[in-house]
């Protein structure tokens, strides 16, 4: 996707410079500025590519793989896709099934629709047996997946622990 957003300012790129090449002062002084204000937005569009920090749509990928692109993770994310059961996220009585966890927040499959930016507050069990009170703020929000960002992030050592819990779970039962 990032490539064919390079290209495509590339190409809008090219072809202001070439009405501007083949026409040149023919155009009038307004035409020309307006050429050299639209010449800023594609620099601006690759500027923003190499510094974005944080991914939009693309939250599926397991911690074990490593993607190459300019976009990486600010925060280890530990992945429940393959452990059964999952830990869970309690809002108000509902519980909801967390399919992956950072210090900074959470992915959970949700049934029914929340907001974006709608503000929870819940219990997060965990699965080494940690139960913490969590606030957050709904982020994202893709088919039945919610990304909730903690209000404040959660300590390393509890991720640390659950990290370490999952991989000696799965060692006792192969």
């Amino acid at each position: 996707m990032k490539t064919l957003v390079v290209i495509v300012n590339i190409i809008q790129l090219g072809i202001i410079l070439m009405l501007l090449f083949f026409h040149g002062l023919s155009l009038g002084g307004p035409t020309i500025f307006l050429f050299f204000v639209l010449m800023i937005f594609p620099f601006i569009n690759f500027l923003a590519l190499m510094i974005v920090t944080t991914p939009a749509a693309d939250q599926n990928v397991p911690v074990s793989v490593e993607k190459k692109s300019l976009v990486k993770r600010s925060a280890f994310r530990l992945n429940y896709h393959n452990i059964d059961p999952k830990p869970v996220f309690i809002v108000k009585g509902t519980t909801f099934e967390v399919q992956d966890i950072s210090k900074s927040g959470l992915r959970f499959i949700a049934g029914h629709k929340l907001r974006y930016r709608q503000k929870l507050k819940g219990n997060l069990a965990l699965l080494c047996g940690e139960r913490l009170a969590i606030r957050g703020k709904v982020v994202r929000i893709q088919d039945h997946e919610i990304g909730l960002m903690f209000q404040q992030d959660i300590s390393d050592l509890v991720i640390e622990t659950e990290h370490r819990f999952i991989k000696s779970a799965h060692k006792s039962k192969a």
